[in-house]
């Protein structure tokens, strides 16, 4: 199993936390362990303002991840996102983060390896940006139902990350509690045989300063000009030497830990990074049945919702045209759609005729880079989670000897089924971070998440 550490590097108010920066990077460089050091565009400008090449320098002979470019100043990414539609907030995105890539490109003198999220912003119009920009993207809001290395908005994901406390590393007593936790959820991963984890070992600022100089500026919406800046109090010497000590004894734990091997992210989307180009029919078919039987959207072990989607129009469209059923179909990437599906039903039936218009329409649109929330089956106009069910049924009949004339269409469903209730995941993510302003609407952020369920796809982990 792959275990990668990360530290989250973006105080902007304390210059003493450049430091504490370097030092942690030079602990586990000596211990040989290679972290993943997530630095902000902020945090890059000033580094080079404050002429800190030597703290460049440690970073990075580590690798480099992207935390923003602004991460907690205002507007955040959920705010900035609050009323966006899909198109517009992938381009506002990429016009925002864009100069904070750039600023850790330059400074560090390597391309960033990922995209983590700050704090607990979450927008999926930022995942997808950031994959549009080769970066996978760690620690997301959103829960593939089964696996922790996964495909969301066509983009790499990350997740099932361990968060040790970084108050506790001048805490023994605590620091060693935590241990033992992290050895036990490394232990639970291996016997669920995961391919890979990460562990948050912290913040620089919080594990030198008492507190986040972030918190202290720009809770609740604030944005105080810069000359106002609160700055965070220091630990002690004392509580400093004892942090280094701990975060060294990390450092071994992770180097000797039978069972793993630690690397940075950089190495580790690239294990995890393949897609198929073809889909063997037997995938096709266990998804038809899965959704045929239980009249849901699946997330299967092979395709995301709208790849298996459109496998299914291939494979419908090849028998009504051929009379033969494809031993392969192609997988095509595409996005979930970008509105919402319709509430109410269009119709109580399909007819073949008009399932095989709506394999045509599907096949299509898979060029437009989304799929429609909705498709018209003769003179019926059927939402995209209904037209995949009724298509699921006529593979079934396809396989058992013939399409049925005519399909009955379920009332639901209008998104894939993940086990995971999204309105009310993520308004309590957003909720949980102080620095969002506090009358931050949730409902559009909401929408696009669930939206893009239908890109969700397990990672080639084997």
């Amino acid at each position: 199993m792959y275990v990668t550490p990360f530290f989250d590097v973006e105080d902007i108010h304390c210059p003493e936390t450049d430091e504490a920066a370097k030092v942690i990077a030079d602990i586990f460089w000596e211990e040989s362990v290679r972290a993943t050091f997530n630095v902000t565009g902020d945090k890059a400008r000033i580094l080079t303002e404050r002429d800190r090449e030597d703290v460049i320098t440690s970073l990075t002979r580590h690798d480099i991840g992207f935390h923003s470019n602004t991460h907690s100043r205002h507007p955040t990414i959920s705010e900035y996102l609050e009323n966006s539609g899909w198109t517009d907030g992938v381009d506002k995105v990429i016009q925002e983060e864009r100069p904070g890539i750039a600023a850790v490109r330059s400074v560090f003198g390597q391309e960033p390896s990922c995209f983590m999220r700050p704090g607990a912003t979450f927008a999926a119009q930022a995942i997808h940006a950031g994959g549009k920009q080769g970066l996978p993207f760690v620690g997301s809001a959103v829960a593939h139902p089964r696996e922790n290395v996964f495909w969301y908005t066509n983009t790499l994901h990350f997740t099932d990350v361990f968060g040790m406390s970084d108050q506790d590393y001048a805490a023994t007593d605590r620091f060693e509690e935590q241990l033992f936790e992290f050895d036990d959820f490394l232990e639970d991963a291996i016997r669920k045989d995961r391919a890979w984890v990460g562990v948050f070992c912290g913040h620089p600022v919080t594990i030198r300063a008492n507190e986040f100089g972030d918190v202290l500026n720009f809770a609740e919406g604030r944005m105080p000009p810069e000359e106002e800046w609160t700055r965070p109090t220091l630990k002690s010497a004392a509580a400093w030497d004892l942090a280094k000590e701990n975060l060294r004894r990390l450092a071994v734990f992770l180097r000797e830990k039978d069972g793993v091997t630690v690397e940075p992210i950089d190495r580790s989307r690239r294990r995890f990074d393949d897609r198929p180009s073809q889909v063997d029919r037997a995938d096709i078919l266990d998804a038809a049945n899965r959704a045929a039987d239980d009249g849901i959207v699946p997330v299967t072990d092979s395709l995301s919702p709208a790849e298996t989607l459109l496998g299914f129009a291939e494979f419908v469209q090849s028998y009504a045209r051929n009379g033969v059923v494809p031993d392969r179909v192609t997988r095509r990437s595409i996005l979930g759609p970008t509105v919402e599906p319709p509430t109410a039903p269009g119709s109580d039936v399909v007819y073949w005729d008009g399932l095989v218009d709506a394999a045509d329409q599907l096949l299509a649109a898979s060029g437009a880079g989304s799929l429609p929330a909705r498709v018209e089956a003769g003179d019926v106009d059927i939402g995209i989670g209904r037209i995949y069910v009724a298509l699921a049924v006529a593979i079934e009949g396809i396989r058992n000897e013939a399409p049925p004339p005519n399909i009955d269409l379920p009332d639901e469903p209008r998104y894939p089924a993940i086990e995971q209730d999204l309105e009310e995941t993520i308004p309590s993510w957003l909720t949980s971070w102080e620095i969002h302003h506090p009358n931050l609407d949730p409902t559009a952020l909401v929408t696009h998440a669930r939206l893009q369920t239908w890109t969700m796809a397990p990672a080639d982990t084997g």
